[in-house]
């Protein structure tokens, strides 16, 4: 069979076989037979090409009569002629032609009696043996009455003189395994109660069809062992049962595809299929030109759902710039930088990986450390990943997006996809386990809110287990045998795990790991004894079968499975091998190796991560760690990896993953050492400031509270920087999560505990934005005077009209033959200019509501000081808020009013194109608008200030957000919208 001439001619035959099978059944239902042999003629097999024979099953057309009526022969085993030639070898296939007699049967008077279908599938794997042989079964004595040669094994003669037909001698003439059962089943069909026999020509002629239909799987598939191991044939990425919820998720994508989204909703208990269900239909989205966001929770997983879900994100910005055209990615940036504007640091600062799509550009002014002012928040993250998607995703490029195990996912990440639904062309799909969830679980709120807001269309499918007959093809594929041979050892698997199909696959393993399952390799295919299967005892958990085959393997194996299943499903391949660089963990790449051998893991993405199968095998896998000390086993990974990894500039997910797995066992920290608890202290402040780069607050909260609880009782003397850093970290978190107790309480001891007043400058920033957030305008503007004061800028508690008029006339000459190339060459601010000046706009803000009369002279005061000390970015505050006041002040002449315009312009101009932060984008928008209305019409206006909207929105300034949406109604109903 290695020759593929030799492959043709089985082909062939198989084929001249098949049609047999199906003219003999044609026959059987025009009159009962009557003989004890049969011979078939008369009938052509058609080609593709007449003049090559058929190399392949695809080139076989269909099977023609050569005469109009169907004839069939029963003759005498006497008069067979001999046809074991060269000739009738090379016709096989093409021609088979004999003789013809009648299409009527011989009556009973004859001298042949009626026989049964039984006889008659004996009397034709008689032929078939001559077919596959190419020898005459009849070498001594012709067969007597209605007794027909037996098949087995020994080929040995019976009583009476006939000689049995040897089952050995197909397969030592090069029949394939399938072909020597086959006839084997056919030949004993009159034999009592025989195993696997066919009791109709439909079954076998079934078979012969698979054998054309299947060849590589059941002709020429070798089930031999490799490497020394035994391995059951599954087919990869092979779903069974499933037919119909794979074309309802292939609908859902089609309906993404004409521009609508959908979300759809797979239950089911574990094992059931879920993930390779919708992981089916990847291929065909890919193939579509669509983009696959996937991501799987887990429950070991401390990082929080809402930082992987941001991760994955970030990582659907590389798969866009790998398969996108070079000219679709151009209209993918260009939707990306309209949407964002300037505004693109914000995107980068929550996806990094951005910068694959629109790389950075150099911009005027450099970002001061810890001054960024952005207080990105969870609405944040909902508005600028909605956007974000509304760019990327389009009719021909629409976005899946695939989140596993919805049950270990919390109602933050399910309200960022909410709001992402919003968005035009996007698939979501969402699987849960069913059993594992309360009805309260904030999956089913969203289904709910979902359903509510018609936002858009809501599907719900729960898996149930897959039928039997399904099932059947599994084991049939797996141990390449006929459906028909493998289904009563299927009905056993069948009803002792319920059709769950992970569970039914690990149990048909354990039957080979047990040996109940076994391959001979005399008969060259699988054989097992259903009822010793029948009356095994099976436990409802699939975690003991998978618990008990790992307990047996080698020790380097276990631990390998031990570690990476104390990562959770995945673990970054980097992490190993940091790992295999230790001295506890020196052959852990080994093991790991083996463990991908033996199907328990394999090796995926980029980077490269180590993934278990299902998330069964894991939870098997971390099951071999006793209980009682997985803390401590998870403190050891912990403890290893940090003390390797010292000095090397490790990216936000490693830190994350040291901190997770140390942070298991805070008691043994606390007995700790104080350089160890120091050290596992900066680690969690890293992890926590990691968390709040991607605005996870509540998981950023819990790294920075262990690094409070680690700090020793003096670390504001011994670890003065760290203890500065982490109490300003956590006044932040804590007021974006709206906990403003927490955050006055880290404040004050800030204010109490530094020792300098540019240690506190951004706590005084925080603190006065808290109380200005409270209503506690007064003490507010109290705080920025003081903070003003020491910085060496005073600033009056009141000011005169005079005194305005004054400053007015003096600005007008500073500024009244200003242009932005002018601007552009003034002097960058050195860093305690800008500090002054971002609390003078800080003060502006808070002045607004408590102290109006006081914003002329800030905004003018902060004219002076640019004009003075050099640009920054909260120059352009002052730019803005000064053509307010020319605008406004109806004393001055039209050429002031003229200027404010001027000057309004150019300070919008400069924060579009010159500058990447984004703190002032929402005020200085809600700011021009009240420029805009005295010349443009009042659609721009609304337009400005829906943009500004947008702006607050995305960097956390949900008070001018405010604003601005209130502007936005207020332009639109005048003008009549």
């Amino acid at each position: 069979l290695k020759n593929p001439d030799g492959k043709r001619l089985i082909i062939r035959k198989t084929t001249v076989a098949y049609a047999a099978a199906e003219l003999l059944q044609k026959a059987i239902t025009i009159a009962p037979l009557s003989a004890n042999k049969i011979s078939l003629d008369n009938f052509v097999v058609r080609t593709k090409k007449w003049h090559h024979r058929p190399s392949s099953a695809a080139d076989i057309v269909g099977v023609d009569m050569i005469s109009e009526k169907l004839s069939l022969t029963i003759i005498d085993p006497s008069d067979l002629g001999r046809s074991s030639s060269r000739d009738a070898e090379e016709d096989a296939g093409r021609n088979l032609v004999v003789s013809i007699s009648s299409c009527l049967p011989r009556s009973s008077d004859s001298g042949f009696e009626q026989i049964k279908e039984s006889t008659i599938c004996h009397l034709f794997g008689i032929l078939l043996y001559q077919i596959y042989s190419n020898l005459d079964p009849f070498l001594e004595n012709k067969l007597e009455g209605n007794e027909p040669t037996l098949l087995d094994h020994g080929g040995v003669k019976t009583e009476k003189g006939g000689l049995r037909l040897t089952y050995s001698t197909l397969r030592e003439l090069g029949s394939p395994p399938n072909i020597c059962m086959l006839v084997q089943n056919f030949a004993e069909g009159n034999l009592p109660s025989p195993r696997n026999t066919y009791f109709s020509l439909k079954e076998g002629s079934d078979d012969l069809h698979l054998l054309l239909r299947q060849p590589n799987k059941l002709l020429f598939t070798s089930n031999a062992p490799e490497d020394g191991y035994l391995r059951l044939r599954l087919q990869k990425n092979k779903l069974y049962g499933r037919d119909h919820e794979v074309s309802l998720i292939s609908d859902a994508f089609s309906t993404v595809c004409v521009g609508e989204s959908v979300a759809l909703f797979v239950g089911g208990f574990s094992g059931s299929g879920k993930t390779s269900l919708v992981e089916s239909v990847m291929a065909s989205v890919n193939a579509s030109g669509g983009y696959v966001l996937a991501q799987k929770f887990d429950q070991l997983s401390r990082g929080g759902p809402l930082l992987e879900l941001i991760s994955a994100f970030d990582r659907l910005c590389v798969l866009i710039q790998s398969r996108t055209s070079p000219q679709d990615l151009q209209i993918i940036v260009d939707r990306l930088t309209e949407t964002f504007g300037v505004d693109l640091s914000l995107l980068r600062r929550l996806l990094p990986k951005v910068d694959v799509l629109v790389p950075p550009s150099t911009k005027f002014g450099q970002q001061i450390p810890g001054q960024d002012g952005t207080r990105m928040n969870l609405q944040s993250v909902c508005f600028i990943l909605q956007h974000f998607i509304r760019a990327v995703s389009s009719k021909s490029h629409p976005v899946m997006i695939f989140l596993d195990d919805l049950q270990w996912s919390n109602s933050m990440t399910l309200k960022v996809i909410q709001h992402i639904l919003g968005a035009s062309n996007c698939l979501f799909v969402g699987s849960y386990r069913n059993n594992e969830v309360s009805p309260n679980h904030a999956v089913f709120r969203l289904m709910k809110e979902l359903e509510a807001s018609k936002q858009c269309s809501v599907q719900k499918l729960i898996l149930d287990g897959v039928k039997c007959e399904d099932l059947n093809t599994l084991v049939s594929d797996a141990l390449c045998l006929f459906p028909r041979v493998t289904r009563g050892l299927s009905s056993i698997i069948h009803e002792k795990t319920e059709g769950n199909p992970f569970f039914f696959l690990e149990f048909l393993r354990s039957l080979v790991d047990r040996g109940l399952l076994q391959y001979s390799m005399g008969l060259e295919r699988w054989e097992w004894d259903e009822d010793l299967i029948r009356l095994e005892k099976i436990t409802n958990n699939v975690l003991f079968l998978l618990a008990n085959k790992m307990s047996r393997m080698r020790m380097e194996v276990q631990m390998a499975l031990k570690v990476l299943s104390s990562f959770g499903n995945e673990v970054n391949e980097k992490i190993i091998t940091y790992l295999n660089t230790t001295s506890q963990f020196v052959d852990i790449l080994s093991g790991v190796e083996e463990a991908i051998s033996d199907g328990f893991v394999s090796r995926v993405g980029e980077p490269l991560c180590y993934v278990f199968v299902h998330d069964k095998v894991r939870e098997a896998a971390y099951s071999l760690i006793p209980d009682d000390a997985k803390d401590d086993f998870h403190c050891m990974l912990g403890e290893a990896l940090r003390s390797i990894s010292k000095g090397d500039g490790l990216d936000d997910n490693t830190v994350i993953t040291i901190a997770d797995q140390i942070n298991h066992n805070l008691d043994a920290l606390r007995q700790s050492s104080p350089s160890m608890r120091l050290e596992v202290a900066s680690l969690n402040y890293m992890a926590g400031v990691a968390a709040m780069s991607r605005s996870d607050n509540d998981t950023a909260s819990a790294y920075l509270s262990v690094s409070l609880q680690l700090l020793p009782d003096d670390h504001w003397q011994s670890s003065y920087r760290l203890s500065l850093k982490l109490y300003i970290a956590t006044a932040k978190v804590a007021c974006s999560s709206g906990y403003m107790d927490k955050s006055d309480a880290a404040l004050k001891v800030i204010f109490k505990e530094a020792t300098s007043l540019e240690d506190k400058l951004e706590a005084y920033y925080l603190y006065v934005n808290l109380l200005h957030s409270q209503e506690r305008g007064e003490e507010a503007h109290t705080t920025c005077q003081d903070v003003l004061a020491q910085l060496g800028e005073k600033i009056p508690e009141y000011v005169t009209p005079e005194e305005s008029e004054k400053m007015i006339q003096e600005t007008i000459m500073i500024i009244s033959g200003l242009s932005e190339e002018k601007l552009l060459k003034l002097k960058e601010a050195d860093e305690n200019s800008q500090t002054v000046m971002r609390f003078i706009c800080l003060m502006g803000t808070v002045s607004y509501f408590s102290k109006p009369e006081l914003l002329p002279y800030l905004n003018l005061r902060s004219i002076q000081l640019t004009m003075e000390n050099g640009l920054c970015k909260y120059s352009l505050n002052g730019l803005v808020g000064i053509s307010i006041v020319l605008c406004n002040v109806t004393a001055l002449p039209k050429e002031c009013v003229q200027l404010g315009y001027k000057i309004g312009a150019l300070g919008m101009a400069m924060l579009q194109s010159h500058f990447e932060y984004s703190e002032l984008k929402s005020r200085v928008n809600h700011t021009y608008s009240y420029v805009l209305q005295h010349s443009d019409p009042v659609q721009k206006c609304a337009e400005r200030a829906r943009k500004g909207y947008g702006f607050g929105i995305t960097s956390g300034d949900t008070v001018f957000a405010f604003f601005n949406a209130n502007g936005e109604i207020r332009y639109s109903i005048l003008a009549g919208a």
